[in-house]
């Protein structure tokens, strides 16, 4: 969808009119307070992605993506590429509280370990080289700052969940529209309920990985 044509439902919706400077500002700001909420509402398959993370050698830290919103899998496991003396060793997400409690270590090597703290991914052991990560996670959706071009993320059959989120917002800051039902949080519920169960068709649930910490229950 694009931002012009939403736009132009929320002038129809709220009985505004292209020259409201206030409404147009508004509906900018409830927009991506909606996609954010979007993002937030679940770890959507349709926001999935991955990128390539470089070290630096004897260097702790690396720069998170610029879109990086949540972790995968705070237990996944991410793949070394490069080089080719470490290509396929894994790169563990762990929680940070877990990394200083039970593998802190100043020590350098090859990475097997990393921990997010604001934007940036800490490794352990610190790397003795630059290695190229392949990082998975869920993307943020890009910030719309003006009324032209495309609403990109999420995918389009998924933006009348976006204009339901958009036009609640815009109820919360005072406008009225004619149609509430088409915005209540009866309607915002089965679309979410519905999108949920296409993002799941489409892209897969979340998988658990499943260590080898089995035990046997003996009765007798």
């Amino acid at each position: 969808m694009r931002v012009t044509e939403l736009l132009q439902s929320g002038y129809y919706t709220f009985n505004q009119s292209p020259d409201n400077e206030r409404f147009n500002h508004d509906f900018l700001m409830s927009l991506n307070e909606g996609l954010n909420e979007f993002a937030n509402l679940r770890k959507w398959g349709c926001l999935r992605t991955k990128t390539d993370v470089t070290t630096a050698e004897d260097t702790e830290t690396a720069s998170l993506p610029s879109n990086f919103g949540t972790p995968y899998n705070i237990r996944g496991a991410h793949r070394i590429t490069s080089p080719a003396s470490s290509a396929d060793a894994i790169v563990t997400i762990v929680a940070p509280d877990q990394q200083y409690a039970r593998h802190y270590t100043t020590e350098t090597g090859t990475p097997e370990r990393a921990w997010i703290m604001g934007t940036s991914l800490y490794f352990s052991p610190i790397p003795d080289a630059a290695y190229t990560i392949s990082f998975q996670y869920y993307k943020r959706p890009a910030e719309i700052t003006s009324n032209s071009g495309d609403i990109s993320d999420p995918p389009a059959r998924y933006h009348e969940l976006i204009k339901v989120l958009t036009f609640r917002r815009l109820q919360v800051l005072g406008y009225t529209a004619d149609r509430e039902i088409a915005i209540s949080d009866t309607e915002r519920n089965r679309l979410y309920a519905m999108m949920i169960k296409d993002d799941v068709a489409t892209y897969g649930g979340m998988t658990v990985a499943l260590y080898d910490d089995s035990y046997t229950n003996e009765v007798g």
